[in-house]
Formats: C-alpha cells, sequence, structure tokens
C-alpha cells in the first residue's frame, strides 16, 4: 500500500510535540482518558444500581461446626453507598456436649465501596434478629428441644473482584456479637437463659450488579 505524504498540518504537530502548549494538550488527553476509566471501574456502584447476591461461611474447628447462608439484596442511594436488607440461615453443632442449633435471622445492612480498577474495598455493618431452635441432651441423657430468639450485630472489611462488569466474587472478614434468649429445662423446670458470644469470621461470595436503563 502506497504511503500518503504527511500534510503541513501533521508536520506542525510533530515540530511542536516537544513545546510546553502541546504537552499540556496530552496531559489534558490523559486526564480524560482517566476518567473515562474510572467511569467505567465505577459504574458497577453507581447511583441507582441494584445489588444482590450472597455470602457462605464455614467454620469448622475441634469443638464447633457452622455452615451459614446469607443471602441479600440493596439499592445504591448515592454513588457508592449501598443500603438493603439481608436473611442468615445458620446450622451450628458443638461437639463437646452434642448441642446443634439452627438460626433464621433477617436485618438492614450498610456497604460502602472504595473502587480502583476491577478492585472495590468496602466496609459493611450488619444487623439482624431472628428465630433460634437448639436440640440438646437434658440434665437425665434425654433428647431435648427449646426454642429462642438471636440478636446478631456484625461489622466487617470486603473485597470485591469484578469477573465481568455486573458480577463480582468477594471475600468478607467481619467481628461478630451475638446474644441469644432461650428456655432450657432442668429436673423438670423450665429456666431461662441468655448467651453472649463473639468472634470474627471469614465469608465468600458472589453478587451481581444490575443497573437500570437509561430511557
Amino acid at each position: 500500500m502506497r504511503q500518503q505524504p504527511l500534510g503541513p498540518e501533521s508536520c506542525c504537530f510533530i515540530f511542536h510535540l516537544g513545546s510546553n502548549h502541546h504537552y499540556m494538550k496530552l496531559k489534558y488527553l490523559l486526564f480524560v482518558f482517566t476518567i473515562l476509566f474510572a467511569r467505567i471501574s465505577f459504574g458497577q456502584v453507581q447511583k441507582g444500581t441494584w445489588l444482590t447476591g450472597g455470602n457462605i461461611i464455614m467454620n469448622l474447628t475441634d469443638y464447633h461446626s457452622e455452615f451459614s447462608l446469607t443471602p441479600d439484596i440493596g439499592y445504591f442511594l448515592k454513588n457508592s453507598l449501598c443500603t438493603g436488607v439481608f436473611s442468615e440461615i445458620s446450622s451450628n453443632k458443638y461437639k463437646t456436649d452434642d448441642t446443634r442449633d439452627f438460626q433464621f435471622s433477617f436485618g438492614p445492612l450498610l456497604r460502602y465501596y472504595f473502587s480502583f480498577g476491577k478492585f472495590a474495598a468496602f466496609p459493611e455493618c450488619k444487623a439482624s434478629y431472628g428465630l433460634l431452635k437448639t436440640h440438646y441432651t437434658d440434665w437425665d441423657g434425654s433428647a431435648a428441644k427449646t426454642n429462642g430468639n438471636i440478636l446478631k450485630v456484625k461489622p466487617g472489611i470486603g473485597l470485591a473482584f469484578f469477573i465481568t462488569s455486573n458480577v463480582s466474587v468477594e471475600t468478607l472478614f467481619s467481628y461478630y456479637w451475638e446474644k441469644r434468649n432461650y428456655q432450657m429445662m432442668e429436673q423438670s423446670s423450665a429456666y431461662d437463659y441468655k448467651d453472649y458470644e463473639r468472634g470474627f469470621n471469614f465469608s465468600a461470595g458472589l453478587h451481581a450488579y444490575i443497573q437500570r436503563k437509561e430511557k
């Protein structure tokens, strides 16, 4: 293919490339590209976007095993700020006294995203209240069960990686505090109990970011 000669304007541009005037233009173009890249990177957490998905918690120790599922749904009230609701379905087994419990709780959540490229870090805070059902061994060795309620508070910090423009995988490290109220039978008498537990857990999950279509 025959190469076209450079016109006067092109020659002038090359001749003056090192000048301050054109250097400032290049800096401006670089700034524009940076802003466009930031808009692409931050597009998932824009105002008006819906968030839906969930996390899984698995905790195995010598005396305790836990499996929890936490589906959630949220809405970005403004760029990077998401509020929503979640539920937690949890099963626990304590090997020391052969106690098993089932928990179902529901409550609000709040997240704020700090995006950089395909990654986004987010602090999160959520709290829930729900039902607790416990199976345990009674004082005489017989099987027994009781119902109660549970209150949980879980602040944490997470990291999301966007595998597509609208789907992310994430990890979350959380501190939890919980309070349990329930009744237990001892020698044919019912007693009210309150238990408190706190600690840390690690979870992983998948979320979709659903953006509304522009009309």
